[in-house]
């Protein structure tokens, strides 16, 4: 999928997966409620955010996941908003 959406070689999508095998922390969030219809898989995106309590999920998706704006106390943001918020931080 990297390979697909970012037009990356191989090797560059092989590096970047193992990279993210060796630090990320791997949850298995519970289902909640479906708030993109249809089973959408971007529906397990807000459950990990959520199981996490993350403060922010940062994200691209203009479709479907930006326009939910919050959810369950996590702000969903653009990479440009998220940098707005943590340059005001003092």
């Amino acid at each position: 999928m990297l390979k697909r959406k970012f037009g990356w070689e191989e090797e560059h999508t092989i590096q970047a997966v193992r990279t993210l095998e060796n630090t990320a922390i791997v949850i298995d969030p519970p289902s909640l409620e479906e708030v993109i219809e249809g089973g959408h898989p971007d529906n397990r995106v807000l459950e990990c955010a959520s199981a996490v309590n993350a403060d922010y999920l940062v994200t691209g998706d203009r479709r479907h996941l930006l326009p939910i704006g919050e959810y369950h106390g996590t702000s969903i943001v653009d990479a440009l908003r998220l940098l707005s918020v943590l340059t005001q931080v003092p």
